[in-house]
């Protein structure tokens, strides 16, 4: 081979070489920083992560807070509606209306309208069961009474009074309940038996 040749052949594998060298420079040069670029990247979805998780944790102790502030506070408006019925019943209880107990009978009757007035703001209602057949999901017999005006399993009084809150059962009515009369219970035995 002639030295000239030679010598272009080694300029040409140099400039090759510095080619790809220059090359490989280069795309390591981009490789680092795509590199950095995803580690910036990562660093800011980190700290947007932690960031969404510390104001998570805040947003559940707000709430928790609220929960709290709730069940201590929640019956603020029926107290605040009931102290008025408080001041009422110490007005009745006054020692210069110890001489009138028509006075203090009609006062505790007033206060009692405005305190089931104040229930009924608040959602809460009493409901009438004299009269009525028993229903043992509003209903909680006290005791029976042998009755033969009325139907069995009829209310013939109320001991208690029965309430609702926003229509669901708060407290069963305790009632009397009638039943039919002995002799009925045992003619109704007897004439089982006989068929």
């Amino acid at each position: 081979m002639k030295p000239q040749l030679l010598a272009l052949s080694g300029w040409t594998v140099a400039v090759v070489c510095a080619i790809g060298w220059a090359w490989q420079w280069a795309r390591t040069q981009q490789g680092q920083a795509a590199i950095a670029k995803g580690r910036e990247r990562i660093e800011e979805l980190a700290q947007g992560l932690r960031g969404a998780l510390q104001e998570r944790d805040q947003a559940y102790q707000r709430g928790r807070d609220r929960e709290e502030a709730a069940k201590k506070f929640g019956h603020e408006g029926v107290v605040r509606d009931v102290l008025p019925l408080i001041d009422d019943f110490e007005r009745a209880s006054h020692p210069a209306l110890v001489d009138d107990p028509e006075g203090i009978l009609e006062g505790v009757h007033m206060i009692r309208r405005q305190f089931l007035e104040t229930l009924r703001r608040h959602g809460v209602e009493d409901f009438e069961v004299t009269g009525h057949p028993f229903d043992p999901r509003r209903h909680e017999a006290v005791d029976q009474v042998v009755r033969d005006d009325v139907a069995p399993g009829t209310v013939v009084r109320q001991v208690c009074r029965g309430f609702l809150l926003h229509g669901r059962l708060l407290r069963a009515a305790r009632v009397v309940v009638s039943i039919e009369p002995p002799d009925a219970i045992d003619e109704g035995l007897l004439e089982g038996d006989e068929e």
